[in-house]
């Protein structure tokens, strides 16, 4: 690697830590650093384009909106305008490069890599045998308490479980129903062709 290349990412890593300090968890500092590393591989990106302080903050943006951390429920958080603030870039520049960074890399909300746990577990579900859909939340918290009842309660747990999954497989098939009701067919394409 370019010894130039090499001193700019430290540079940018030093800025997004500076950020990071004092705000945020090892945890999310952690996954900062996985997207510098990833970002830095992909040859679509250039940091030699832009100033330092863009990168930092479209890094530091980019892992606030995968884990939804400009959301003030969330226990860390933080609003777009201090990254703005701090890094003193422009708010459309930071979230033009951001967007860059997202589709080049191909980053979706949940991806393990550069999620926190607490977000990967609440957006990544699976899918049983019989097809059901489960949040992998659900699912462990559910293996966590049968391991521990007795068959009596597990059978307990399990049933409630599934009506869970019913009401929601429910909630799936009203809203296809709803979807698929709304949509009128215009064929007077069609009838040229008859």
């Amino acid at each position: 690697m370019n010894e130039n290349y090499k001193t700019r990412i430290d540079q940018i890593r030093e800025r997004v830590m500076a950020f990071m300090d004092g705000r945020f968890s090892d945890e999310i500092k952690e996954k900062a650093n996985n997207l510098l590393v990833s970002v830095q591989k992909n040859k679509r990106l250039n940091f030699f384009k832009g100033e330092i302080d863009s990168w930092a903050a479209a890094v530091v943006f980019t892992i606030a909106r995968l884990n939804l951390l400009f959301d003030p429920a969330q226990g860390e958080h933080c609003r777009p305008e201090e990254i703005f603030e701090f890094f003193n870039q422009p708010k459309d520049l930071i979230r033009h490069r951001a967007q860059h960074i997202e589709n080049v890399c191909h980053l979706v909300l949940g991806a393990k890599e550069f999620s926190t746990k607490k977000i990967y577990d609440h957006l990544n579900f699976f899918k049983t045998s019989s097809g059901f859909v489960i949040p992998k939340l659900v699912l462990d918290e559910s293996i966590k308490n049968i391991q521990t009842v007795d068959a009596e309660e597990a059978n307990w747990l399990k049933d409630k479980l599934q009506q869970k999954i019913d009401v929601e497989k429910k909630k799936w098939l009203m809203r296809i129903t709803r979807r698929s009701s709304k949509k009128v067919v215009d064929k007077r394409q069609l009838n040229l062709f008859e």
